[in-house]
């Protein structure tokens, strides 16, 4: 017999309202979509000042620790917090815009070059390749045509790639579509200066809002339910976090290397090479060789045998990495098994492209970690009632014993 009491009858609504309200759902995701896509553009700046703040808080930090450590041979007492902050935070800012303004004066111009060569000599390189296959294809007594291969498309695509270099032509571009443009050129800029902003508000009172946040979360759930909430906010951020400098430390160890090895070997465009290389690196497994790509094209258009050269030096190269210096450098901080780093970077960019790619791994250990976490309370529980069920075998044999 239904037992219609108020509790039960309390959960029967309750499961009849979860249903109706999924139904709906499910029957408006469009309108969702479209909300979504909304709520997602007027919380941009909030969210990028949130990304902005958790990238450049441990740099700050480290900045801050250092210049309020009291150095008493020098008879320095160590400044005080709050101009502490203050510095730390703008140095680190500082310190980040430097580094990309000093890539892009780097990489740049040494790109436009490195095309506009490629643009000259790879027509001759592909004729010498197709030339070679003609000759063996006729040595089996086959014949082919590569006469729509040669030349013409190819000089088509790369005069299009030098032009997006060219600042002329770009700005000339731009000019044909001027009021189009604009408009998102500046939405795009105020939305970044607000993130921004608002990260550089937040590094700086970074105690208030973990303290607001936790008085908060205190205050709306059960004790039990708050401790897993911190539980998995700090497994989240340890998680990213990890990731973040271990792969920042990664690419800066794989593009000085990969600098320093061109250089000894003299091979061209060696700058522009290595920072392509080392930002690549930030993507895990796949990122160095998509770089070696661009890589290796940059040093075809100087010499195809430089080129293969090239190949050949950062398999080296990523050899040397993989098996002495990244282990040492950034350890097993994500704690994960090196084929569920590979099926992370594979199934994330299919889902989200780069982003994906970059995000994969950190999301894969947090979800590694908690189902590790499950595995070891479920084995605990299990042992513990085996060592309960034992101890009550041995007291019943006591007992029937005497």
């Amino acid at each position: 017999m239904l037992n219609l009491s108020r509790k039960n009858v309390e959960k029967i609504i309750f499961i009849l309202c979860s249903v109706v309200l999924f139904c709906v759902l499910l029957l408006n995701i469009p309108a969702l979509w479209g909300w979504f896509r909304y709520g997602m553009s007027v919380f941009m700046p909030v969210l990028l000042g949130l990304a902005v703040s958790f990238v450049m808080t441990p740099l700050s930090s480290r900045i801050e620790w250092t210049l309020q450590r009291p150095r008493r041979k020098l008879g320095y007492r160590g400044m005080r917090h709050k101009w502490a902050r203050i510095l730390s935070t703008t140095a680190a800012f500082l310190i980040v815009v430097a580094i990309i303004a000093l890539l892009v004066v780097i990489i740049i111009p040494e790109v436009s070059a490195a095309i506009t060569s490629l643009r000259d000599t790879l027509p001759n390189v592909l004729n010498m390749v197709l030339d070679w296959i003609a000759w063996i294809a006729a040595d089996l007594g086959i014949e082919v045509d590569f006469s729509k291969l040669r030349g013409v498309e190819i000089i088509n695509a790369f005069d299009y790639v030098v032009d997006i270099f060219s600042v002329d032509s770009s700005i000339s571009n731009l000019f044909g579509g001027v009021m189009g443009v604009a408009t998102s050129v500046v939405g795009g800029l105020f939305t970044f200066a607000m993130g921004v902003i608002i990260g550089f508000r937040l590094i700086l009172q970074r105690e208030a809002v973990n303290r607001f946040f936790r008085r908060s979360i205190n205050a709306l759930f059960s004790e039990s339910a708050a401790k897993k909430i911190f539980g998995f906010a700090t497994l989240t951020t340890r998680a990213f976090r990890n990731f973040l400098v271990g792969q920042l430390t990664e690419a800066l160890v794989l593009g000085v290397m990969c600098l320093v090895g061109m250089t000894i070997f003299r091979l061209p465009y060696a700058g522009a090479i290595a920072a392509v290389v080392g930002f690549g690196a930030i993507i895990p497994i796949f990122g160095a060789w998509m770089a070696g790509i661009i890589g290796f094209l940059l040093t075809l258009s100087v010499s195809p045998i430089q080129g293969v050269f090239f190949i050949i030096f950062l398999a080296g190269l990523q050899t040397l990495d993989g098996n002495f210096v990244y282990p040492r450098v950034v350890g097993n901080s994500m704690e994960l098994p090196g084929l569920l780093v590979f099926l992370a970077v594979l199934i994330g960019g299919d889902i989200a492209g780069f982003a994906g790619m970059l995000l994969g791994v950190p999301f894969c250990s947090i979800g590694y970690t908690i189902i590790n976490s499950a595995i070891d309370n479920r084995l605990a529980v299990k042992k513990e009632l085996k060592k309960k069920t034992q101890t009550s075998e041995e007291e019943t044999n006591k007992g029937k014993i005497k």
